[in-house]
């Protein structure tokens, strides 16, 4: 779980970064499965997420799709 101050910024980290070269590994290191790769959603200045909330957004997220609360770097959510 990491912290960014824009989408933007988090964007380009993981696709144009070392990270990028990291992510086409991923295959060999996770299993795939029906359930999203990652979450997205927004805090209150000040606050720090728990793992409880990554993993109750990413739950929400495989189960309900995407909305304002999380969302994928592909959604509109991201691109606004």
């Amino acid at each position: 779980m990491s912290l960014w101050q824009d989408i933007e910024s988090a964007r380009l980290f993981v696709y144009s970064s070392l990270h990028r070269e990291a992510l086409k590994l991923r295959c060999d290191w996770f299993l795939k499965g029906p359930w999203p790769g990652h979450v997205l959603w927004s805090i209150e200045d000040g606050s720090v997420p728990r793992w409880s909330d990554g993993v109750a957004r990413l739950e929400a997220l495989a189960r309900d799709g995407e909305s304002a609360q999380h969302f994928t770097f592909g959604s509109r959510s991201a691109r606004a």
